[in-house]
């Protein structure tokens, strides 16, 4: 199997420079114990997990997932490889419809089920953000009406 290897710290500094190195390590006894062969590593340094169009390495390595060039993708954790839903869903779509499996050292294999899971829970946090800030608009809305009544009425 084809493997790609996706390493990312939000730091640049000396510790992130060992972090992916670190990363990378664990990921790489991964696939050697498995056999796989490493046709990628991809490293997003010093960049945000909740971002998506910042990162080069991960751009071209969601190109290589959906061109087909890649069997398996090795992470050290999942948050490496994101940290916002949405920046996930984007990610879990180009897994799932080109059949990709995604693997961590501690946890193996993430199936596609669990993976859904991390979407519905995302959105089922964004939902709870949006009604919670029309609920603040709308309290903000209605105390602005007030008070314009009781100033037209002063």
């Amino acid at each position: 199997m084809k493997a790609a290897i996706y390493c990312r710290t939000d730091t640049r500094d000396l510790a992130s420079e060992h972090h992916i190195m670190t990363q990378q390590m664990e990921c790489k006894n991964l696939c050697k114990k498995n056999g796989w062969q490493v046709v990628g590593i991809f490293k997003d340094v010093g960049l945000s997990g909740s971002l998506y169009e910042d990162r080069p390495d991960l751009i071209e390595l969601v190109d290589q997932i959906r061109k087909g060039q890649i069997d398996v993708v090795v992470v050290s954790d999942v948050e490496r490889l994101a940290r916002n839903f949405c920046v996930f869903g984007m990610i879990h779509s180009a897994l799932d419809k080109s059949k990709v499996q995604l693997v961590t050292p501690a946890g193996g294999i993430i199936h596609r089920k669990e993976q859904t899971k991390w979407v519905v829970r995302g959105f089922e946090q964004l939902m709870v953000e949006v009604c919670a800030r029309k609920r603040i608009e709308d309290t903000l809305i209605n105390a602005e009406v007030e008070w314009n009544l009781i100033k037209q009425q002063g």
